[in-house]
């Protein structure tokens, strides 16, 4: 009946002679926060609710939105642990079509992981940080679909905007 309990990852009953039962319990770690359908709940590192956590007392985890976003969120979050520059600007994972992932930063800017080897790219995106500030930019998107190239698109307020043709009518 332990092992029923949300919570429980696992639980494990020793009895000891005389007159003593001894029960280990492992508790599921919480690992993130996943919005779908309106609903903020915790999940574990398997993507399975923790349905006695509620999502307002951990703001500190990353958030994954979408329709079966949580079950498919552990990649890149594991990837996420190792890149501080990147971690540390994150807003949400984003599922989109239940096929690939888009990483909304704090500033705005939104990232769009190709399908295969959305952790690679990732890894990818923290090198480029290191070496060009890349996320320190006004940027709006950031296109990591095509194997091998990264598009950008700078935010029109902060590129200087649109510039009427000159001389033109």
């Amino acid at each position: 009946r332990v092992q029923s309990l949300d919570w429980v990852a696992d639980a494990r009953v020793r009895r000891l002679w005389p007159s003593t039962i001894e029960i280990e319990i492992e508790r599921r770690q919480a690992y993130a926060r996943w919005q779908e359908d309106g609903q903020v709940s915790v999940i574990d590192y398997n993507g399975e609710r923790l349905l006695a956590e509620r999502a307002i007392d951990h703001p500190d985890l990353p958030l994954v939105v979408g329709q079966g976003a949580g079950p498919a969120a552990e990649p890149l979050l594991i990837a996420l642990e190792n890149l501080p520059q990147l971690r540390e600007r994150l807003r949400a994972l984003v599922r989109v079509g239940d096929r690939r992932w888009n990483v909304e930063l704090e500033s705005g800017t939104t990232i769009a992981l190709p399908e295969e080897g959305a952790p690679h790219a990732l890894e990818q995106l923290e090198g480029l940080q290191a070496q060009h500030a890349l996320l320190d930019r006004p940027l709006t998107q950031i296109d990591m679909r095509a194997p091998g190239r990264v598009a950008v698109r700078v935010h029109p307020a902060l590129a200087g905007g649109m510039r009427p043709l000159l001389g033109g009518a």
